[in-house]
């Protein structure tokens, strides 16, 4: 009866034109409001959207016994079936999803395929979607997504819209104790899951990445699982999904930063060569900065910074300029160096070759993050603070930075470090988990905040199922915050697990 219905409609739309390749895209996912799905193809082609249940497959020879291509979709729901012929916008189909909450952690599936074809009667299949269903403001938890425990690690959006996680693992920085892994997973934006990616040579954690304009991404330093301060740089080839090694630094970096300029070239800044101790690691902490030239794959000397420091941040302005804020200094006192956490930042021009000053902050931090807001102004948020020689302690305090300089907010719900932001859908800013209390003894929060652009005020946001800092997160097309991994805690305990927050 499935298949008779299916070939019925299909031969309606024979006598029109073919298809180019069709996509779908989808936003929404919370219970109570829409989901939509956006069909883009080829103007006058007809076409087929079907919503599932399951994940099929239902293979294409229902329609004509010689097409050897499925569809991942079931044909459980055959009566939400939309057809109809594409103009030169996406076409929308909203599909209502009832108040139930019951529905939470359901996953919806959509495929879509047009009409007609020339070497089959299906002519273009397009890309798969699915899309999990949550309450509304509430954390889904989604059990373990990763394939090993991972914190630490680096996450980057590819051109496709995919996200590639790589290597992190274990970091105790109370005992400087390391565990990495090599591995890398890919996030498929289409099917919202973790699949493996390639392995890196090195087992590295505390490294950092920067996506290249070709849509490469360059790792670069971090620690090995001796507790060696790494040089070496690997490159991941989006082209051929593998990993190869590309240029070293000149000095082995870790609590360092990267970003990539406006011509194509990636900086970084800063860091330590050693991790031994608190003395050695502020003897080998850098104010140096490199330059990766990614055609060439070398490294040169960029601009030097006006203070040693690491576990700062940087951030690439609206105008190309580079900010580098913060982090953990030192100053002089006879022979002896003594840790302190800095205020200053300095500012890299577009083209990596000069330096100027970016100010000082309101309120001195190490460990903090930097995050660009939809008006243009950089948002600092928490981060720590040292309050003896060993003793560094998590802040609440947060400042955006606009026209050279730096204003204070309202304070943080919840004093963090090493916390992750990310922008919804909305616009708002979401600080999600972190370090709390001393970072010496410090334990992982679940507390989550939004902050208010207009008010330049934060409130509290839910709070997610799992305690965790030093982790990832992104915004998935649906619109939903993921963040996975993390961990964080003086404990050495890495997590596996995921979660995502519905508006």
């Amino acid at each position: 009866m499935q298949r008779t219905c299916l070939f019925a409609l299909a031969s309606v739309f024979l006598s029109l034109s073919a298809s180019a390749q069709l996509t779908l895209a989808r936003n929404g996912g919370t219970i109570g409001q829409s989901l939509t799905i956006e069909v883009a193809g080829k103007a006058n082609a007809a076409f087929f959207l079907l919503p599932s249940a399951t994940a099929g497959p239902t293979p294409l020879k229902l329609l004509d016994p010689t097409d050897p291509r499925s569809l991942e979709v079931g044909l459980d729901l055959t009566s939400l079936i939309v057809v109809g012929v594409l103009t030169t916008q996406p076409t929308k189909v909203a599909y209502p999803i009832p108040n139930v909450p019951g529905f939470a952690g359901l996953t919806l599936y959509f495929h879509a395929f047009s009409f007609p074809g020339t070497k089959y009667l299906v002519s273009d299949v397009s890309n798969p979607v699915r899309q999990v269903l949550g309450n509304p403001n509430k954390w889904l938890a989604r059990g373990k997504v990763l394939s090993v425990p991972r914190g630490f690690s680096t996450l980057s959006q590819l051109k496709n819209g995919n996200h590639l996680i790589a290597a992190g693992g274990d970091a105790d920085l109370a005992t400087f104790t390391f565990k990495a892994v090599n591995s890398t997973e890919i996030y498929d934006r289409d099917r919202q899951r973790f699949t493996p990616g390639p392995n890196l040579t090195t087992a590295r954690v505390g490294h950092q990445a920067a996506r290249l304009t070709n849509g490469d991404v360059l790792m670069i330093g971090g620690v090995d699982n001796s507790g060696n301060v790494l040089r070496t740089c690997e490159r991941y080839l989006a082209a051929s999904n593998t990993i190869v090694p590309t240029g070293s630094m000149a000095s082995p970096r870790f609590g360092h930063t990267a970003t990539l300029l406006a011509n194509g070239n990636v900086l970084v800044t800063g860091g330590t060569s050693t991790t031994a101790d608190t003395t050695v690691m502020l003897n080998g902490m850098k104010k140096s900065t490199e330059i990766y030239n990614p055609t060439t794959h070398t490294w040169s000397a960029g601009p030097t910074l006006r203070r040693h420091r690491m576990l700062h941040a940087a951030i690439r302005l609206p105008d190309n300029r580079v900010l580098v804020s913060a982090g953990l200094g030192y100053t002089n006192l006879i022979f002896i160096k003594i840790p302190v956490t800095l205020g200053e930042c300095d500012i890299i021009n577009a083209t990596g070759t000069g330096r100027s000053s970016g100010g000082s902050h309101r309120s001195a931090r190490l460990a903090h993050a930097l995050t660009l807001l939809p008006n243009g102004q950089v948002l600092a948020t928490g981060g720590a603070a040292l309050q003896s020689f060993t003793n560094i302690v998590a802040i609440g305090k947060a400042e955006t930075f606009s026209s050279g300089s730096w204003t204070a907010t309202g304070n943080l719900p919840t004093a963090v470090a090493g916390h992750n932001v990310t922008i919804a859908a909305d616009g708002r800013a979401v600080v999600q988990g972190g370090l709390t209390g001393s970072l010496t003894t410090a334990t992982s929060t679940a507390n989550c905040a939004y902050y208010n652009t207009a008010s330049r005020t934060f409130s509290a946001a839910p709070a997610m199922a799992t305690s965790r800092a030093l982790a990832a997160s992104l915004l998935t097309p649906g619109g939903q915050i993921l963040i996975v991994g993390g961990g964080g805690s003086t404990a050495n305990r890495a997590l596996d697990v995921g979660e995502r927050l519905f508006h």
